[in-house]
């Protein structure tokens, strides 16, 4: 996603091109583009002049829709352990570390977009221009 938002402006670009650039098998990338065409967040065409290109601005696509295609996480509250009940009146041992964990990556998913990603990946360490909170600043967030 990040690979076609940079190129949104030249050409649609084919599977074998995103495939040789990010160094993923052929076979499992048009899988994944496949989903994501499936879902409405890339569209395609065949033909010599094809390939695939997103289906919206890079800056409204974020890495939650994405991960709701590809690997849904549930927003409800999933415990960590993998009991099947965790929350009021069954809480495990990891619940409180978790919770505020779980609640800052979602909105990290929720708040980053295609966009925020393609522009630095030219350059080393795209999530390094991000405004990340430390796993102090959660915990401190969360107790207040």
């Amino acid at each position: 996603m990040v690979y076609l938002a940079g190129h949104a402006d030249s050409h649609p670009c084919s599977l074998q091109e995103v495939a040789d650039f990010e160094k993923i098998p052929p076979a499992y990338l048009g899988k994944i583009l496949g989903d994501l065409r499936k879902h409405g967040l890339l569209v395609s065409a065949k033909g010599i002049h094809g390939g695939y290109e997103l289906a919206e601005p890079a800056s409204e696509i974020t890495l939650w829709k994405i991960c709701e295609v590809l690997d849904p996480i549930p927003e409800s509250r999933s415990c960590i352990l993998g009991f099947e009940d965790c929350g009021e009146g069954h809480r495990c041992e990891l619940d409180e570390a978790w919770l505020p964990l779980r609640r800052s990556f979602i909105g990290l998913l929720k708040s980053t977009t295609i966009g925020d990603l393609a522009g630095p990946r030219e350059k080393e360490g795209a999530l390094e221009t991000l405004e990340l909170e430390t796993v102090e600043d959660v915990y401190a967030n969360y107790k207040e």
